[in-house]
């Protein structure tokens, strides 16, 4: 933005990580969307909606996401459709002191699964979501095999929902209805996975 000479003065910004890095969360795309959307938000910056995803894409085809707090898609054409469904489920994220490598995953995959889901604002419901499945878990699983423990783990938590991995790790999020759930689970997970990072959240 600075090179384009968007912004007349500079700033300094700081950023409190509530999230480890390479966890798999989107904290650093998250992070440019927030300090891109507070920008235009004051009007330090006028941009049109073109401008503003050229310069998301230039950062992380993922940041676009982040600009708004709603449950969105991000679409193979790299379109996104966004929606005001709420989840409202919580959920335990518990992250080994390890990173994954991504391209070492993707390079594992021998097949995607084949589309065919309807996008709609019933995607984001229970039964849809607990049917979804994350292609990358096989081979990352194979990689670490601690991955694989822990998703195991969390699966066979009383009340859970589901549990997915996020991207190409190394998070496992275990998703829970009730808050109570939940809570027993992070005291079991932190219990029995002491030296991981752990905690205990809710989806938008």
């Amino acid at each position: 933005m600075e090179k384009k000479k968007l912004i007349k003065k500079k700033y300094k910004i700081e950023t409190r990580k509530y999230i480890p890095q390479q966890s798999g969360l989107g904290g650093g795309s998250m992070n440019a969307a927030s300090i891109l959307s507070y920008f235009i938000k004051k009007n330090i910056i006028s941009i049109s909606k073109n401008e503003i995803i050229n310069i998301c894409n230039q950062i992380g085809s993922d940041v676009f996401i982040g600009l708004d707090r709603k449950n969105s898609i991000l679409l193979s054409n790299k379109k996104i459709k966004k929606f005001n469904t709420r989840i409202g489920l919580f959920v335990v994220l518990i992250k080994p002191k390890i990173g994954c490598s991504t391209k070492e995953i993707y390079k594992r995959v021998k097949n995607f699964s084949k589309g065919g889901i309807k996008i709609s604002s019933k995607i984001f419901k229970v039964e849809a979501l607990k049917n979804a499945k994350n292609d990358l878990e096989k081979p990352a699983f194979s990689l670490y095999p601690n991955l694989r423990k822990l998703k195991i783990f969390l699966s066979n938590l009383n009340q859970v929902e589901f549990v997915r991995m996020t991207g190409s790790g190394s998070t496992i999020v275990a998703y829970f209805s009730n808050k109570k759930s939940a809570i027993n689970a992070l005291k079991l997970a932190k219990k029995n996975f002491k030296n991981y990072w752990s905690i205990l959240s809710k989806t938008i």
